[in-house]
């Protein structure tokens, strides 16, 4: 499936495993460090289809960034990877549309790929649709 892909992580680690993926799904994957760095990304060099953000980063948390992200690109599919699994803040932002999917830390890379593939999917059907 074709598309951009922003990853949002402060582990390089989990970066360089999204990035790597690219050639597996088919898709642009740009990789910020920090909720700011990517909010200027967003702005600078978007639209984007997919973002994937981390729960947990110093500055700016994922939730509150994908709530900005929802403002500025409302139609780009929202996914976050995180090892907090019993979050109330993860519950509610599923209930408020604020992200299609929590992807919970550790994932595997053939996971990964498939959660990618399945909201790049997502993406082109909606945009489809309109």
């Amino acid at each position: 499936m074709t598309g951009r892909v922003l990853v949002v992580d402060d582990d390089q680690f989990v970066l360089l495993a999204l990035k790597a993926l690219q050639k597996r799904i088919g898709c642009k994957i740009e990789a910020a460090s920090s909720s700011r760095q990517a909010l200027e990304m967003l702005r600078s060099e978007g639209p984007f289809e997919v973002v994937v953000s981390d729960r947990d980063m110093p500055g700016m948390d994922g939730l509150e960034f994908l709530r900005r992200c929802r403002e500025c690109q409302p139609s780009m599919i929202r996914l976050m990877l995180s090892g907090s699994l019993h979050d109330e803040h993860i519950e509610q932002a599923l209930q408020e549309d604020l992200l299609l999917r929590f992807i919970p830390k550790p994932c595997l890379p053939h996971q990964l790929a498939a959660h990618l593939d399945a909201a790049l999917a997502e993406y082109h059907r909606l945009a489809a649709s309109c």
